[in-house]
């Protein structure tokens, strides 16, 4: 009777361990972001900022060739002053059909890379690195002045990818806050908790 009783558990137990594998319902998101330099102007010289943003974001979707999209950023979140990076952009040669890159031109600044992997589980990982930006201003609630710690902003990631199989639009909020345990000498960093 009792190892009745412990095999059934045991069979509902696994079962329910089973579950959330498969009965977990999953939403578009972002997974990580960073950002340098916040707030700072221009360098005169140059042109161009000293900011490099990276910010990346899981899609629930699927595509069989990545190589048939096209890539479009709509919103970084930050005030970026141009719009070289805002233009929709074909796959890069090179790139296979779970995992390809979009580049803007690379002689302009700021430079856009956006990389994007299918995953297994279903999802789409798309991550987009702005180099060599100016990030002026600052997200309201965030102080360009030395050592600050611990503001936040919410800011909105936004892309769309258009593939043969059909659009997919992202456009996702995330928290953005100066670490607490840092100093920054000149302008903050930022990054998603």
């Amino acid at each position: 009777m009792v190892l009745g009783r412990f095999l059934s558990f045991s069979a509902v137990a696994c079962s329910l361990a089973l579950l959330p594998a498969s009965g977990v319902a999953r939403a578009d998101q972002v997974s990580s972001g960073t950002a340098s330099a916040v707030g700072e102007p221009a360098t005169p010289a140059e042109g161009a900022g000293r900011a490099k943003i990276r910010v990346c974001g899981i899609v629930v979707d699927s595509v069989s060739d990545l190589r048939t999209c096209t890539f479009t950023l709509n919103d970084l979140g930050f005030s970026v002053s141009s719009t070289d990076i805002f233009q929709t952009l074909p796959a890069s040669r090179g790139g296979k059909p779970n995992d390809v890159s979009f580049q803007s031109n690379q002689r302009t600044r700021p430079t856009l890379k956006a990389q994007a992997k299918s995953r297994t589980n279903g999802t789409i990982e798309v991550c987009v690195t702005v180099d060599r930006a100016v990030i002026d201003p600052a997200p309201p609630g965030v102080s360009t002045q030395p050592c600050v710690d611990g503001e936040t902003a919410d800011l909105t990631f936004s892309f769309d990818l258009d593939c043969s199989s059909g659009p997919i639009a992202f456009s996702e909020s995330a928290t953005w806050r100066v670490p607490k345990a840092t100093c920054p000498i000149d302008f903050p960093s930022m990054r998603t908790p």
